[in-house]
């Protein structure tokens, strides 16, 4: 690979069409990731005015890595809208292929875990992990994430296979 133009931003309206080609490309070379055909195919119009809704949002970071114009990463922050879980927020990180091993994970979660810092607003981040994607387990282990537990075969490979998802916290004051 040749040396990349890294920019990590928040996620705009104007994003929309790079997000879309990020995310369907990713649904096509990885099966660690549960990806909503429904979003796939999302109006990149649609998909413009929910970037800005989100953009605004207290609990809610959609950060982007650019090679240059290129989407090639994404990495999330959903806070919950109801009061007994709004100080919870569900992480989620994915890179596209041609990407990995080059530490944008490592790069991406700094980031999300300063804006939880500064939001105020959270104070309990989670996220699921397959057993088997233990590079990101190692990420996530890296940043103090805790496993709380353990679904036996709690998702399918295209295979037909059945895998173990770890659920992994860390807390904040």
């Amino acid at each position: 690979m040749t040396e990349i133009q890294l920019d990590i931003r928040e996620a705009q309206g104007a994003d929309a069409a790079g997000v879309l080609a990020a995310s369907q490309q990713l649904a096509l070379e990885t099966d660690f990731l549960l990806m909503d055909d429904n979003g796939l195919a999302l109006p990149e119009a649609l998909l413009a005015q929910e970037l800005e809704a989100l953009a605004e949002a207290d609990n809610y970071m959609l950060l982007l890595a650019l090679d240059g114009d290129r989407v090639i990463g994404l990495a999330s922050i959903k806070g919950h809208n109801e009061y007994q879980l709004a100080h919870v927020g569900e992480v989620g990180i994915s890179i596209l292929k041609e990407y990995w091993g080059l530490g944008l994970g490592t790069i991406l979660l700094e980031e999300l875990l300063v804006w939880v810092s500064a939001c105020g607003v959270l104070t309990r981040i989670e996220l699921t992990v397959q057993a088997r994607n233990q590079r990101a387990i190692g990420l996530y282990q890296k940043f103090a994430f805790d496993t709380e537990g353990c679904m036996k075969q709690a998702v399918q490979t295209k295979e037909g296979d059945k895998v173990d998802v770890l659920m992994m916290a860390r807390l904040f004051d």
